[in-house]
């Protein structure tokens, strides 16, 4: 009586306040439409259903489906899990209406639910159909929600960090990790930060609040992954570890011909089952701003002569091609160097591909090379004119060809230098006053992408613990960092490896620790500001520019942000 005159009391409030149709209580349902059917004959795949995550609590979901024909033997699994924890596992009734039920501990989170046909005949099989399903409402929970990693359980790149959250509002949470490591209790480590991944290893996280039950043990487990950043390929690593390539059709054989050009491996056109293919693509996942020359070596394992040939090829769009150099002959056993000059033929901001067409024979393909050109020659005269690739967002490196000459920038560009590395970060301190002689420098336009310097009889001060450096015609830099942009991260530092750069390459060779990517921080003491990052959390934040005037909408260039500096893009 007493539930039933609450209930009551709360139903007449949300009439008054106009809000009966949020209103809600435990044992309440709510029924989602379905429109499966498939006939189940050979196997025949079922889709799965997933609900997003309710503002209430469930207790129940309740599936209905219907099937017009008698088997025997095993008929159709259902699965469900809520809130990413399992609700288990029910063989469904062949002909007939019915329902099939999961419960489980109140839980919020989206709901998803599986089918496993086991129909194998190829025929007579009849059709099943699921029409509805139901969620009943189950109480307010008092446990605390589980935690989530991010990035979720699986092979990552050395260095990763992972961050470890609960739902729950004001949770602590603990965690241990190791090979095999112990559930957590209140008395392991609490979390406080980003946890760096250096080698494989398992995490488990619980998180606690007071007043509340404890969560359940999470858990995620990470491998470390085999990457190779830039633009060479030798075959000594899985096809998967080269990064910045998109490879297709191309397998890593280490037998067929006498010998690798270099190494023990090349590459060959063969697809999973390691049959000849007669097309087999390698291709830059990233336009290159500006591409050098691309080389590589042919050679075939098979004696067969049908005609085929291998493309160097570029394109601004990804789908259209232009054929920068061909190579039709190739000679079994025997390695053929193949070049293709991209500078030359001026191409700049391009993919840029290998492409074989021809017989599906196995031809064979080694140490591939992508040179990379240093942005336009300055040239003479009073003014220089630079661009910034849209995907740059207004930076780029600068190194004066001109001896002894200083330069001044306009209004809206800012000029740096690199003075110092730490923990997967270079630090960037502004020279207020323009680009110095003989200086290498990273400019950033922040109103768009066109930089004009012009020369000046003043002097301008160098700094005095420039990181930046240029280099000379056919040097060996090894592994260095240059400034560059990828999608997964955006502008900042990338390792860039070559034993044969062109001059005028501005690069980084001074880190503490090494890392595939070095994200920019300021030194800027005027504000106490030193963070920069690529995208904001929320869209609630107040934007001022680098003068403290308030914007009401920010496009591209910096702003200060809750007391931090950020870069839009």
């Amino acid at each position: 009586m007493k539930k039933l005159l609450l209930k009551s009391i709360l139903l007449l409030c949300a009439l008054i306040t106009g809000t009966s149709s949020s209103w809600a209580a435990e044992g309440d349902t709510h029924d989602f439409s379905q429109s499966i059917s498939v006939v189940l004959n050979n196997g025949a795949s079922i889709s799965s259903i997933n609900i997003a995550a309710q503002s209430y609590p469930v207790k129940e979901v309740i599936i209905s489906y219907t099937h017009n024909k008698s088997l025997t033997g095993d008929f159709v699994t259902a699965s469900c899990s809520v809130g990413g924890d399992s609700w288990g596992s029910e063989m469904l009734t062949c002909k007939t209406t019915t329902t099939q039920s999961f419960t489980g501990s109140s839980a919020t989170g989206a709901i998803a639910i599986s089918f496993t046909n086991h129909r194998t005949a190829s025929s007579g099989q009849g059709t099943f159909q699921v029409t509805n399903v139901r969620l009943v409402e189950g109480a307010a929970s008092t446990k605390v929600a589980q935690p989530s990693f991010s990035p979720a359980a699986g092979a990552v790149e050395a260095g990763t960090t992972v961050t470890i959250s609960s739902a729950t509002d004001d949770a602590t949470i603990y965690y241990t990790m190791g090979d095999n490591p112990a559930d957590p209790t209140t008395s392991s480590t609490q979390y406080t930060g980003p946890i760096t991944i250096n080698e494989a290893t398992t995490i488990k996280a619980i998180a606690v609040k007071a007043g509340m039950d404890d969560s359940n043990v999470a858990s995620a487990s990470y491998t470390i992954k085999e990457v190779v950043h830039g633009y060479a390929i030798d075959f000594e690593k899985p096809i998967a570890a080269y990064e910045d390539w998109t490879i297709t059709n191309i397998g890593i054989h280490t037998s067929g011909l006498t010998k690798a050009h270099s190494g023990s491996a090349w590459g060959s056109n063969v697809n999973n089952n390691d049959n000849a293919t007669s097309t087999a693509i390698i291709q830059t996942k990233e336009k290159v701003a500006y591409p050098g020359t691309f080389t590589c070596y042919i050679s075939k394992e098979s004696s067969n002569t049908t005609s085929s040939s291998w493309k160097i090829q570029t394109s601004s769009d990804g789908s259209s091609w232009e054929d920068i150099a061909t190579l039709s002959s190739m000679t079994q056993n025997t390695w053929t160097l193949f070049t293709g000059d991209i500078k030359k033929a001026g191409k700049t901001n391009v993919y840029v591909r290998l492409y074989y067409n021809g017989s599906n024979a196995k031809r064979a393909v080694d140490d591939i090379t992508l040179t990379l050109e240093p942005a336009e020659p300055v040239a003479a005269g009073e003014t220089v004119t630079l661009t910034s690739t849209s995907n740059m967002a207004g930076w780029r490196t600068f190194a004066p060809v001109k001896a002894n000459q200083n330069y001044t920038v306009d209004g809206t560009t800012k000029v740096y230098y690199a003075s110092a590395t730490a923990d997967g970060k270079v630090t960037l301190t502004e020279i207020a006053d323009g680009v110095p002689a003989n200086t290498p420098v990273i400019l950033h336009q922040t109103s768009g992408t066109t930089i004009t310097l012009t020369e000046t009889a003043t002097s301008i001060s160098a700094p005095g613990s420039n990181l930046l450096q240029v280099s000379t015609a056919s040097q060996d830099l090894g592994t260095v960092y240059r400034l560059g942009y990828k999608s997964s991260y955006g502008v900042g530092f990338y390792t860039y490896t070559t034993n044969s750069a062109p001059a005028g390459i501005i690069y980084l060779s001074s880190v503490s620790t090494a890392r595939d990517y070095l994200e920019f921080t300021f030194d800027d003491e005027t504000t106490g500001v030193d963070d920069v990052r690529s995208k904001m959390s929320d869209g609630r934040s107040e934007y001022f520019n680098l003068a403290g005037q308030r914007v009401a909408q920010p496009v591209k260039g910096l702003y200060i942000v809750n007391g931090k500096k950020y870069v839009i893009k």
